[in-house]
């Protein structure tokens, strides 16, 4: 039996037992009650801590310090364990109710929800680790993700410089990232959803603005501090989340792909080999990434509730010593699944 008809079986067998899995609870895929007690507290929390740092903050410093973090905490848990299930349709059972919440917290964070789809729904989850279609691994002029990308003798340092540029992320996303892919039209939308698209990015932007600089200018009267917390506050929130994000794709034990594969594997094998967990018996990292940890199921079943996570990671275990040609990748923490990231950014440059 050849490699191919071998990854296909296990495509199959693993899907059919998910399925049953969920038809013999006779349970929803969906988050739950559960789920949905869970985003309204978040939500609830990240409210408060606003309100406490516009009213609170300016009477004494150590409030000022308390809600800035406590409002950084909440809207990095709400990105992670709320508003990325809602964007894959996989929190609420009503799609209008998962683009809801998916465009509030983007717009929260001056991030448009219609490139975000394109960009990680589609993009990435589609061809994960896979050069010129996954915009994760698009290091630009200053990263290489990939053997498959051009690299330069300044590549070497990037183990030593990625930090400070990864926590600019959110800062170039907001001022130039999704502007940039809409006026090139990087996604090939068409004319209706372009426009959608314009809108969407504009209103952010705007409400976003007001949220984060205006109203807390006029109430702490100085709009040269405010923009010194507010970029603060975007450096810690852009670190927190690239480093969640990218030491599950891109490090020793992941696999990526050409876009000029030739025998490219079955959709499954490709997300079981190009993703790792790490921390998957941590119930509180697990709570606060919403799943991200067991980013091996979540790019297997990204519709499916971070809740059954650690139920289908059981059942995929069981089934891969049946495949010996394929290997599932596992690191015990998040801080040894960060380490081995920056290991992977200095030895994939050494032919720099």
């Amino acid at each position: 039996m050849s490699t191919v008809s071998k990854n296909s079986e296990f495509s199959r067998e693993l899907y059919n037992r998910v399925r049953e899995y969920f038809n013999e609870k006779k349970i929803s895929r969906k988050g739950g009650a559960s789920m949905v007690f869970k985003a309204l507290f978040i939500l609830f929390m990240l409210l408060s801590s606003y309100i406490g740092l516009i009213l609170l903050g300016p009477i004494h410093s150590l409030w000022l310090i308390l809600f800035f973090s406590l409002t950084l905490f909440f809207q990095l848990i709400s990105s992670f364990a709320v508003m990325h299930d809602a964007s894959h349709n996989s929190l609420f059972n009503k799609t209008w109710l998962n683009k809801c919440i998916t465009h509030l917290i983007l717009g929260l964070g001056g991030v448009s929800a219609s490139v975000w789809h394109q960009k990680h729904v589609i993009s990435h989850h589609m061809h994960t680790n896979v050069l010129e279609q996954d915009s994760d691994i698009d290091g630009g002029f200053l990263f290489t993700f990939s053997p498959y990308q051009k690299q330069h003798r300044f590549h070497r340092m990037q183990h030593l410089y990625a930090i400070f540029f990864y926590s600019l992320l959110t800062l170039k996303w907001i001022i130039y990232d999704d502007i940039h892919d809409l006026v090139t039209n990087a996604y090939h939308l068409k004319r209706k959803q372009w426009f959608v698209c314009l809108w969407d990015i504009v209103l952010t932007r705007v409400g976003y603005i007001i949220l984060s600089i205006v109203i807390p200018s006029l109430v702490f009267g100085s709009l040269f501090h405010v923009i010194l917390g507010w970029v603060l506050y975007n450096m810690l929130f852009s670190l927190c989340l690239t480093l969640v994000f990218q030491c599950a794709h891109v490090n020793t034990k992941t696999q990526f792909y050409s876009d000029t594969e030739k025998d490219p594997p079955d959709f499954a094998t490709q997300q079981l080999l190009s993703t790792i967990n790490y921390s998957v018996n941590n119930p509180v990292l697990t709570w606060m990434l919403g799943g991200l940890n067991f980013q091996v199921i979540h790019h297997l079943f990204p519709t499916i509730s971070h809740r059954h996570y650690p139920t289908i990671q059981k059942i995929l275990v069981q089934l891969i010593p049946q495949y010996p040609e394929l290997r599932y990748n596992q690191f015990p923490t998040l801080l040894s699944a960060i380490k081995d990231h920056f290991v992977f950014l200095k030895q994939v440059t050494r032919h720099a």
